[in-house]
């Protein structure tokens, strides 16, 4: 696990084809706990698109210059045809949505532009955009009619935030980490 102040604010990314019962058990999940991050974007992903095997499909989605991470809950419908105006790596429907947003010097010009190219389907985004240092800038969280965003507000408690697609999938995730 990082060391301390090395955490302050940074990004750190671990991808695992696995069920996040099982993952929570790694030797990461438990660094990443050691060290107490500012901000922890996790995803248990039923994929529609590109194998979970190839970790380049596994969410979160990172740009070219590492300043911006998405993860996304939904389905894109009319993906194949996204992506021959916005070029992805992988397989993943996910990643589109990235690269329509990274399309722009701005984040909030890149989500509108997204709203207006992707018209079908369904999604729930999660974005987070990264200072040069690696320090977390802003987070962007946002949705169309397709699917659910659900935050629960337990700072008091645990001094977290939880964000899911339903309130019942994230007070099981709760349960089951353990907190």
């Amino acid at each position: 696990p990082p060391k301390d102040g090395e955490t302050k604010n940074r990004c750190f990314i671990f991808k695992l084809d696995a069920p996040s019962p099982q993952f929570i058990k790694t030797k990461p999940w438990k660094g990443i706990q050691d060290s107490d991050p500012f901000l922890l974007l996790g995803h248990c992903r039923f994929y529609t698109h590109g194998s979970p095997q190839d970790h380049i499909n596994n969410h979160p989605h990172v740009s070219e210059d590492h300043r911006l991470a998405l993860i996304h809950n939904g389905v894109i419908t009319g993906y194949n045809g996204l992506k021959k105006n916005f070029p992805c790596k992988g397989e993943c429907d996910s990643e589109v949505l990235l690269r329509i947003i990274e399309s722009e010097e701005d984040v909030v010009e890149g989500i509108k532009r997204l709203f207006r190219v992707v018209t079908t389907g369904s999604m729930a985004c999660l974005v987070t955009k990264y200072n040069p240092d690696g320090q977390v800038a802003d987070f962007y969280a946002f949705r169309n009619d397709g699917n659910p965003l659900v935050w629960i507000d337990l700072r008091e408690q645990l001094g977290q935030i939880f964000i899911a697609s339903t309130e019942d999938i994230a007070e099981t995730a709760i349960k089951n980490s353990g907190m």
